[in-house]
Formats: structure tokens, sequence, C-alpha cells
């Protein structure tokens, strides 16, 4: 990775905070799914927020924490239908990053289980990924 390019975490982090704003996401879903390396169907072992700091100092791991509470808040307005366009349209993107994370990867960090779990709409995150989350035998990580 070019050290000059932002990591994914910051790239997120600016997002969440544009949408908020009511700009549009910097990137396409699809974008955004190479970017963190979830644009193939080969299982590679690498935890969700493994994906977003991808090699970061403990400043990344300060913006994981910004990006996960932003996004868990995300998805709550998105379940209560408050969100706005632009927060709807970052949503559907993420919910496309938590559903190939769950159902590429043999295992799951326990940080996409609950992010995934956090949305309660079925365009977002749909039903077979949170089932497959809530069944005891599907492997969690830390």
């Amino acid at each position: 990775m070019d050290i000059l390019q932002p990591r994914p975490v910051h790239t997120l982090r600016d997002a969440l905070q544009g949408a908020k704003k009511g700009e549009t996401p910097p990137f396409t879903t699809d974008e955004f799914l190479a970017r963190l390396g979830l644009d193939g169907d080969q299982p590679d072992g690498k935890a969700l927020y493994r994906r977003l700091i991808d090699g970061s100092s403990i400043f990344g791991l300060r913006a994981f924490v910004q990006v996960e509470l932003g996004v868990k808040h995300l998805l709550e307005k998105t379940n209560e239908q408050t969100a706005n366009p632009q927060q709807e349209e970052l949503a559907q993107t993420l919910g496309a990053v938590l559903t190939k994370q769950v159902t590429r990867e043999e295992t799951i960090c326990s940080t996409a289980r609950g992010l995934a779990l956090a949305s309660t709409r079925e365009d977002i995150v749909p039903e077979a990924v949170r089932a497959k989350l809530a069944d005891p035998e599907f492997n969690t990580f830390l």
C-alpha cells in the first residue's frame, strides 16, 4: 500500500462524517470492496478490523474505534428510518462489506459480527447473514 494513500479506516471515517453532512460517499460499493480486498471469492482469513486499519499505527486503531461507533450509529439511524440519502447509500455499501466478509470467510471477527447484527434491515444485511452469525456453530474470533 502506498504510504501516502489514506488507510481504509480513515477513508471510512471521513465518509461517515461527510454523509452526516449530506455529502455523497467518495467511493462506490465495488471500489470499497476492492480497497478492503473483498472483491474476490477466495477467503484470505483476514478480519474486518485488519482490512480497515491495513498496517496502520496507533492512530489507525483510534480511528477504528471512531469508525466502529460511527457505523453502529449509522445503522441505528437506518433502522429508525431517520438517515439522509447519503447515509443510506453509505449504509448499503457497509452492508455489502459486512455481507461479503461473513459469507466469504470461515471465521468472523467480533467487530463484523456486532456491526452486522446491529442492522435490522434486510436490504442492508440480509437475514441469511444475521442467521449465520446467530448460529453458535459459526466461528467467531476476537
